[in-house]
């Protein structure tokens, strides 16, 4: 396989399918309603979508290192999901809310599901043999990424959507997900042995050997990934302060 992936014949139908989905999305979005930030946050959604699926970092993910996929993963699973709802105006948003299908992630419910379906599927995504699996068969790993994307929309939802979680309950919701993902992170960075069957026999790439690489992969979830979290833990906190003062008024008033 080349680093355009016309090897194993998933780039002209993945090229296909980003400009089938991209026009959709970009005629949808020139309709009123929505604003020039809104169509850039599409756009960007759709460039990072192309950059995950096709290209370079499709190349060095599936052939020779993991902290490459890592970085695919990390752009599928929240850099994609949250540019996407950036990019959907409120009104729209709240009619996918109200759909039957979606109704559940409004209940108070529906964020514990969400953050659970969120965990198991993105600890799934790297269980050994799923992975290893997945990289055998590329379109399974295209099928993967466009997976990740739609999950983590979902996981992002409650703190999102038009019927967020306000207040502590939404701190708790993304901290409880900061840990949890952040445990994944360091068995990868410090697991003793090679995790992955299929990047064991690849040379070194960029002077990064086999076992550098999975812990760069570990290191790049806790470096870029929890950061961002933590960012958004501490917005969150101080939007959850303010949430009380807001509460502390009304009652007295």
């Amino acid at each position: 396989m080349n680093w355009l992936g016309a090897a194993d014949g998933t780039l002209v139908p993945v090229a296909l399918a980003a400009t089938a989905s991209g026009g959709a999305l970009l005629r949808l979005a020139g309709r009123p309603g929505w604003t020039s930030r809104q169509r850039a946050s599409l756009a960007g959604a759709l460039a990072l979508t192309v950059v995950v699926l096709a290209g370079p970092l499709e190349w060095l993910g599936e052939e020779r290192l993991m902290s490459a996929h890592m970085v695919q993963h990390l752009l599928a699973f929240s850099a994609i999901p949250a540019l996407l709802l950036a990019g959907t105006p409120r009104d729209v948003l709240l009619r996918v809310e109200q759909h039957p299908a979606w109704r559940w992630i409004a209940r108070p419910s529906g964020a514990a599901i969400a953050a659970a379906i969120g965990v198991v599927v993105i600890w799934g995504a790297h269980v050994p043999p799923v992975l290893d699996g997945a990289l055998e068969r590329p379109p399974l790993t295209d099928l993967g990424h466009l997976a990740l994307i739609a999950v983590g929309v979902v996981w992002l939802w409650p703190i999102v959507g038009p019927s967020r979680l306000r207040g502590f309950r939404a701190l708790g919701y993304l901290a409880v997900t900061d840990l949890l993902i952040g445990v994944l992170g360091i068995w990868l960075a410090w697991y003793p042995s090679l995790v992955y069957d299929t990047y064991q026999a690849v040379p070194p790439t960029l002077g990064i050997d086999a076992e550098n690489d999975q812990a760069l992969a570990g290191g790049i979830l806790l470096v870029v990934a929890e950061p961002f979290l933590a960012i958004e833990v501490v917005r969150l906190f101080l939007r959850a302060l303010s949430d009380s003062d807001e509460d502390e008024e009304t009652d007295a008033a």
